[in-house]
């Protein structure tokens, strides 16, 4: 069972937009996970990266 959930960019501070966070499940089913989606807002010649975590217990 998800108990929290956030993301976290890297490498990519100012120029990178999240624009797509959600977990997983549904009206009868517990989230268990969660993705994230990123873009660059311009150009960008770093590397960069776009993780999501999900912090989940038992019931």
């Amino acid at each position: 069972m998800l108990t929290g959930a956030g993301y976290e960019l890297n490498g990519v501070t100012g120029e990178g937009i999240v624009d797509d966070f959600r977990p997983n499940g549904g009206p009868a089913t517990a989230p268990t996970s969660a993705a994230s989606g990123a873009y660059e807002e311009d150009a960008f010649a770093g590397n960069w990266s776009d993780t999501a975590y999900a912090i989940c217990a038992t019931p």
